[in-house]
């Protein structure tokens, strides 16, 4: 196999062109049959039918025991060609060809548009055409044509074109990215013979090798720190033909940060590809993790089950099929035995907490579970667009104008102007409401005053209230002003009321004779993905379910942006650098977020991966959604989420995000630490052997849920969710932050809750900034303190 990059011109700009080629195969053989020949079959295709089964998606061959049969490397390709877009609609384009020669030497050259609708040229270019058009340019109508360049095929083989290569794997081709994941994915292949060169646009070839660690198959010889197991038997005919396992305390090649683990374990192999890696965390220590590693190979007739167990995306194997939880638990066994061996496994041990410990983390987690809120409108910072069936549902918004428009601070003697109070109603009907405007001191509920209250008509579901100017003076006022006797922080917040009950408030902060605090030096700019299964409220997502997806952009500079926005959901391609316009937040202001994609999505069981339009269709697996916020350019946040569909997500339960273990060893231990098995599966772990721990066994006594050692937990976890919250700010990922504190959690004090999103919205702010270590650390703590006493205080 080659990846090759070749440099074009187009309109004059440079634009690139992936080819991946293939030797020593036999080719796209078989004949060419258009969609409804495939359908009239029943989606069955022979086995030396490659051409229809390249061009199909989503079809079973009689006896298939490869992998690659089911689209998704072919979407792959599709989403990363960005042609220009159509002038005459303004769609986008993605494209990809391919061409073969046949041991016949017939030579062919097809076409396959994802964009702007999913087509296939089912008559293939033949002969010295399809030569003609491979060594020159293929021909897009409307006067553009797209430019190849290319020496036509001379051994037999096949070749994927993906003109217009996206920026992104560009990037992973020339930084390396792309080299590393092919090595995970392929090293056994390559160990017994399949050969990968990647070739950069200046002619420079690097071949992909074996990891050092496994090069020589060790398991074939007598070397030391190697184990192997072979042939074993795991019941009704199924065996595992290999388990290796090997530890090296000088091995330092790392992960790749941000994703699954894949050699930080034991590989899952399946025709010679990793599928996926099992950890260890439960037999190795975390001190010699870095040096174990481990894979597993399958004899031909657990290979044919375990193809019906794999994921689409050959992430990894559903472990309801009969025979992956045996193989499961047998490799896990074995890797026991591997760690006693070594003398490791009475040095690390976890256990899940049981008894009154538990109990009370949990009650105090689920007090914070964003799926148990009471949203009051205006204290949500996601639109209602992602409910699909609305009920009644107020909002509003507090608009003014401040003397400079860049900040918030005001000085003695001078007006905020145009205070306006914009309600809003869904569905939209008419109704009536009580609209007051307070002012108040953070943390003095004396200071609070009402200046005005005004009652509105609401129609058509939207109400405009205008209170006008008010001056800001230190003594006492009058209509129209508002007392300020101190500098420093103030809010003002709008309360709507209807029936005698708050339906909605908004608030917004000034700094009185004082500048707020300056805006974010660096990474002003965030994303945040926000996911809700409207059927179930589950995390996991079955056949019927109809999810929404909300990815919102946050501006914090005081000047509007225009922005771009790449998304992708799997294979699809959800925006392509989508202009986002954002307007600037002031100084010390709260800033505002702009929807970016906007989508649903309806489960498909039927596994056909559809076109990128609403709604999308999934087949079942786990699906990557992620998103690049780019600027000139240059990526300045990204996001990311996982969807998963007819799977169980690694972290069961929706709420709490982390599971609550014990941990036991030669030590010492921190108060408490996250085991972070993978992105989505976190363990906040404690000693209960650590000296404060064991202090508070003797006040333990007690019936109250919140003495001895449940008050330990409860207060470690007050600190976890911050960190938990807090792990993807750096990179711009705003989402788990957001779903923290959207909403208000039942029984909390609407003003302390408010006062604790404020603090925890300036912690985001310091945690951008790494010269405040200081103030962020501190103010870390002070959250926590705040969630302990809303939920010691809630009603």
């Amino acid at each position: 196999m080659e990846y090759q990059l070749h440099e074009r011109s187009h309109n004059g700009e440079g634009v690139y062109l992936l080819t991946v080629t293939d030797r020593n195969t036999i080719g796209l053989r078989g004949p060419v049959l258009s969609f409804a020949d495939i359908q009239g079959r029943g989606n069955i295709l022979r086995r030396d039918e490659n051409w229809a089964a390249f061009e199909g998606m989503g079809y079973t061959k009689e006896d298939e025991t490869s992998l690659g049969t089911r689209g998704q490397g072919k979407a792959a390709f599709l989403y990363h060609s960005r042609l220009p877009r159509l002038s005459s609609t303004g769609q986008d384009r993605m494209i990809m060809l391919y061409d073969t020669l046949l041991a016949s030497g017939e030579y062919r050259l097809g076409v396959r548009y994802a964009n702007p609708s999913d087509t296939v040229l089912e008559e293939p270019f033949r002969g010295d055409d399809a030569r003609h058009v491979v060594s020159t340019s293929y021909a897009l109508g409307e006067g553009e044509e797209i430019r190849l360049g290319l020496e036509p095929l001379s051994h037999v083989g096949a070749r994927i074109i993906v003109p217009h290569l996206s920026e992104e794997a560009v990037s992973a081709i020339r930084s390396g990215e792309l080299h590393r994941w092919l090595q995970r994915c392929w090293w056994r292949a390559v160990q017994v013979g399949l050969t990968i060169d990647l070739v950069d646009e200046h002619g420079d070839r690097r071949s992909v090798p074996v990891p050092a660690w496994w090069a020589n198959e060790p398991w074939r010889s007598q070397t030391s720190g190697v184990r192997v197991h072979e042939n074993i038997d795991i019941g009704n005919g199924l065996k595992i033909k290999r388990i290796v396992l090997l530890y090296d305390e000088s091995l330092d090649e790392p992960d790749i940060e941000g994703v699954e683990p894949q050699f930080h374990g034991v590989q899952l192999l399946r025709g010679q590809q990793w599928i996926e890696t099992l950890a260890v965390s439960d037999y190795i220590p975390r001190d010699k993790r870095p040096g174990f590693r481990g894979f597993v190979e399958f004899d031909r007739s657990m290979e044919r089950m375990l193809r019906s167990a794999e994921k689409p995306q050959h992430e990894n194997f559903d472990r309801r099929f009969s025979g992956v939880k045996e193989a499961i638990a047998v490799i896990e066994g074995k890797v026991k035995e591997f760690a006693e061996d070594h003398g490791w496994t009475n040095r690390e041990v976890t256990r899940p907490v049981s008894g009154r410990e538990q109990d009370a983390a949990i009650e105090f987690l689920r007090f914070l579970s964003p799926s148990a809120r009471a949203r009051v409108g205006g204290n949500s910072d996601h639109a209602s667009s992602l409910q699909s069936r609305p009920t009644e549902r107020w909002e509003c918004d507090l608009l003014l104008e401040f003397p400079d428009s860049a900040s918030t601070r005001v000085n003695w003697g001078e007006s905020i102007r145009n205070v306006k109070v914009a309600a809003r109603l869904e569905p939209p009907t008419s109704n009536t409401a009580a609209v007051s405007l307070e002012l108040a001191k953070p943390d003095d509920p004396a200071s609070r005053v009402v200046l005005a209250t005004q009652n509105a008509v609401v129609r058509q579901g939207e109400a405009i209230v205008a209170f006008g100017d008010f001056q800001v003076i230190t003594g006492a006022s009058r209509r129209g002003q508002m007392q300020c006797a101190q500098s420093g922080k103030w809010r003002l917040t709008a309360r709507v009321q209807s029936g005698g009950v708050q339906v909605a408030r908004a608030s917004r902060a000034l700094f009185v004779n004082e500048d707020p605090p300056a805006p974010p030096t660096s990474k002003p700019y965030a994303l945040s993905i926000a996911v809700e299964n409207h059927t179930t409220q589950q995390r996991r997502i079955n056949s019927g379910d109809a999810v929404g997806v909300l990815v919102s952009v946050t501006n914090r500079t005081p000047m509007a942006q225009t922005l771009e926005l790449t998304a992708s959901l799997g294979d699809l391609l959800l925006a392509d650098k989508q202009q986002v316009r954002t307007r600037g937040t002031p100084a010390g202001a709260t800033p505002a977020r702009a929807a970016g994609v906007q989508t649903s999505i309806i489960v498909n069981p039927s596994g056909v991966v559809t076109n990128p339009f609403q709604p999308i269709s999934l087949p079942p697996g786990r699906h990557p959604l992620r998103a690049d916020l780019l600027l000139a350019g240059e990526v300045v946040a990204h996001a990311s989420r996982t969807l998963d569909v007819e799977v169980d997500p690694p972290q069961i339960q929706d709420w709490p995000p982390f599971r609550i273990e014990q941990i036991t060893g030669d030590g010492p231990y921190p108060r408490w630490q996250f085991n972070k098995s993978a992105p989505d599966d976190w363990g906040l772990l404690y000693p209960p052997t650590h000296p404060l721990c064991r202090a508070l066994e003797s006040s333990s006594g007690g019936r109250h849920r919140l003495l001895g050692i449940p008050a330990f937990v409860v207060d470690i976890c007050a600190e976890a969710i911050i960190e938990w919250a807090m792990d993807p700010v750096v990179n711009g990922d705003e989402s788990r932050m957001d779903e923290l504190l959207d909403g208000i959690p039942t029984g909390a004090s609407l003003d302390r809750w408010e006062e604790y999103r404020e603090k925890m919205r300036e912690l985001v702010r310091l945690r951008r900034e790494p010269e405040r270590t200081d103030e962020y650390g501190h103010l870390a703590r002070d959250c926590a303190a705040r969630s302990l006493n809303l939920f010691e205080e809630r009603e």
